[in-house]
Formats: C-alpha cells, sequence, structure tokens
C-alpha cells in the first residue's frame, strides 16, 4: 500500500524559545506518534521519557495517544514540530541558584544554594540535557566555576596534583605555574611546565563521570573514557594524555591533562572565521565524524573538533553513547547544529566511502589493537592499584565488551 509521505520540520528550542537546532524529517501519514518520538530522541540523543513535543501553537503533541496516526492528530506535510527537553524546568531552576548565589552573603547559606545547584546539575547530567543543549553546556560551566572558585579548594587540589605529577615527569627542578581555562571545559585549569629547555602546555579537566559529564563527579569512573582518549592519541587525532592522580586528597580523584596542539583552531572558530574556506575541512571532518560513530561516542559538535595548522584533524571531546551501529548508514549525518558545515559533507554514500578509505589508510583497526594491549598492560594496572571505581551495577563501564562492540562497528566498513 502507497502512503502519501509526509515531511516535517523539528525544531529543537529552549525554555526562551531560542532555537539550538532544525532538521526535516520524512516520515508517511499513517506513521504513528510513537515513530516521530523514537526517531526525533534518536537524534537528537534525548531520551524518549525525556522528549516533549508540540504542534507550532504550542499545544502539547503528546497529550494525544502515542498509538494514534500522524493525520489522525492534525500534522500533515510541511508542518513544523517543537521539540524540548522535558528538564528545561530544572535548567530554569539552576539559573535561579546562580542568581541567589550572587545576592547571598554567608558561607552556610551559599553552601546550601550549592548543594541545591550540584543536584540540579546531576538530574540535568543523567537526562543527557547538555547533549541535547551543548551550547548551553558553556553557561553550565560558568556556573559552576563561580562554585568552584568561591569553595576553591577543588581548585587547590588539581592544582597540587599537577605539581606532585609534573615534578615526577619532568623533574623536581621544573616550574610547574597555573592558570584559569576560559574554554567553558569541565572545571580544571592550565599548567605551564617549564623544564629548563621547553614549556609545555597542558589543559587539565577532571574526568567525566562514568556515561555523565558531571565535574563533581568523582567515583563510578568510566574507564573506557580513558581509554578513548589513549586510542586517540595513538590515532594521532587527539592531543597527548597524562593521567593524574589526586594523591594530596584521594587517589580515586583522576584527571586529564592533555598538551596543547600546536597551532590548534577548533571548527566552531574557522567557520566563524574563515567561512569561504571550510570546504577543504570537509573530508577531514567526515573522518572525524567517523570516529565518533565506530567509538560510539556523541557531543560532536564544533568546539569538540578542529585543526592544527596542517589542516591534521582532531578530536577534543565527546561523551559515550554506546550505541551500537546497525549498518554502515547509521553513521552521524554531520556535526551537530551547523548547517554551514553539513551542506558541504557530502551525499551518505560519499561519507561512507571517506569513512571506509580512512580507515584502510589510518590502519584504524591495528592502532585498535595495539592501543588495547598498551593500555591493559600499562594504564589499567595503575587505576586497578588506586582502586579506582570502575564496576557500578548498571553503569556504561564494561571495557571488554565496548572493544567488542567497537571490533563489530569496524567490521560493517572493512568487511563488506
Amino acid at each position: 500500500t502507497f502512503w502519501n509521505k509526509m515531511q516535517l520540520f523539528i525544531s529543537l528550542t529552549d525554555n526562551e524559545e531560542v532555537v539550538h537546532d532544525e532538521f526535516p524529517l520524512v516520515l508517511d501519514e499513517q506513521s504513528l506518534l510513537s515513530e516521530l518520538e523514537e526517531q526525533v530522541a534518536s537524534i537528537l540523543y534525548i531520551k524518549s521519557e525525556n522528549l516533549d513535543l508540540f504542534f507550532a501553537d504550542g499545544r502539547r503533541i503528546f497529550d494525544f495517544d502515542a498509538n494514534s496516526q500522524l493525520a489522525q492528530i492534525g500534522l500533515h506535510h510541511l508542518d513544523k514540530v517543537i521539540a524540548k527537553h522535558s528538564k528545561l524546568s530544572i535548567w530554569t531552576a539552576l539559573l535561579n541558584c546562580e542568581e541567589a548565589f550572587g545576592r547571598s552573603h554567608g558561607d552556610e547559606l551559599r553552601k546550601s544554594i550549592h548543594l541545591d545547584a550540584k543536584g540540579l546539575i546531576d538530574v540535568l547530567v543523567r537526562s543527557l540535557f547538555f547533549v541535547a543543549y551543548p551550547s548551553l553546556g558553556t553557561r553550565r560551566f560558568a556556573i559552576e566555576k563561580k562554585f568552584y572558585t568561591y569553595f576553591n579548594r577543588g581548585v587547590q587540589e588539581i592544582r597540587s596534583s599537577c605539581r606532585s605529577h609534573f615534578t615526577k615527569v619532568y623533574g623536581e627542578k621544573c616550574n610547574v605555574t597555573f592558570g584559569s581555562r576560559e574554554d567553558g571545559s569541565r572545571a580544571g585549569c592550565l599548567c605551564l611546565v617549564d623544564d629548563g629547555a621547553t614549556i609545555c602546555r597542558f589543559f587539565v579537566k577532571t574526568h567525566h563521570g562514568a556515561g555523565d559529564r558531571s565535574s563533581y563527579t568523582r567515583l563510578d569512573i568510566d574507564i573506557k573514557e580513558l581509554f578513548i582518549y589513549t586510542f586517540l592519541e595513538a590515532l594521532r587525532m587527539g592531543a597527548e594524555i597524562q593521567f593524574i592522580n589526586n594523591e594530596s586528597f584521594s587517589k580515586r580523584i583522576i584527571y586529564i591533562a592533555s598538551r596543547e596542539i600546536p597551532s590548534f583552531q577548533t571548527l566552531k572558530f574557522l567557520e566563524l572565521t574563515e567561512p569561504e574556506a571550510l570546504q577543504r575541512y570537509s573530508k577531514s571532518v567526515v573522518e572525524m565524524l567517523s570516529v565518533y560513530s565506530i567509538l560510539m561516542l556523541a557531543d560532536h559538535h564544533t568546539a569538540n573538533m578542529g585543526f592544527n595548522s596542517a589542516l591534521n584533524p582532531f578530536i577534543l571531546d565527546f561523551i559515550i553513547t554506546g550505541k551500537r551501529l546497525n549498518d554502515v548508514r547509521d553513521i552521524h549525518d554531520g556535526v551537530r547544529m551547523s548547517k554551514q558545515i553539513n551542506a558541504i559533507l557530502g551525499t551518505l554514500d560519499e561519507r561512507i566511502k571517506i569513512s571506509k578509505e580512512f580507515l584502510i589508510r589510518s590502519n584504524f583497526s591495528s592502532v585498535f589493537e595495539r592501543s588495547i594491549v598498551f593500555f591493559l598492560d600499562h594504564h589499567k594496572p595503575k587505576f586497578d592499584k588506586t582502586k579506582l571505581v570502575f564496576d557500578r551495577i548498571n553503569k556504561t563501564d564494561d571495557l571488554l565488551q565496548y572493544f567488542d562492540d567497537v571490533r563489530k562497528n569496524i567490521s560493517l566498513f572493512v568487511d563488506e
């Protein structure tokens, strides 16, 4: 039976009706509301239970039965559908905490507000709120920085740990100084190490919690994230990485130190300053997107990707989704929220061809296997010795299963 196709325009907005993402979605008139929900949730990386859909006039679509056909509930070809994360009210509450913190006086009241804000951030992180709204993550980090600076024990812990680590690596006579990070990244610092011959700059940040992005998460560390950083370095698509334990407070806290990539610029910066030259980066952007896809990563927006002056691509940050590929056509279809860049990436078939060629040229599978051996032999014993928590139930921290899943993803491209 032939049904009339229905193209809908999906618009992701926030509590102030600012548009964060837009894309077309093709279904048919007989498609169910549940199918619309599932596809929008998948594209926006919002859990279905945290997705709210609205008609263009503001009426809630979810007031209808999930088994209703789209035509029956009043959706028509070329209609606009508004998508929102259901935790936007929590985001508003966090902004109110920030305002209250600025007006308050006295440590006890500020500590209380700080605890409230941490709880709200944890709710947002668990619901993948900042995956859906990465630009709000910058504001979130600025809020955290206010708390982090006021209650600066955390800053001192990071600096003390860095000084201890780098003097062991570069010698007791090296000079270790610090600056603050201005890039909206997770709580951390800029560390300059001068050994008398060279000056190295490291960007130090706290480790993600297992499957989340909370700067305050100290336990339930996801060991997969640590492996991925080492693999990206080996693939020459990531910075040189050093792992630093917090020996001054708790060895169960770990920081990630990324050595500065010379002449590096983010894709976000290049998009603003070289819009007419973006085409020369398009192939490498597709290659980075293939890496995000095969490693089951998200947060693939322009601030997390970039190039050095030799046009070599680098991935700075990510979150782990653990979502397996069923087919090569399941690769990420573009950079998050960048129509300008996505318009030059080519067709799906062209992107698949580029991805396959990249896997062969980079010896992706061989580098992956060597990285596994190195990580298990060199890094994991140190983590085990410090009793880092990797094995909590219901956490996405099964490292060996992750290796197998990535191998299966690779095989989709190389075994065809």
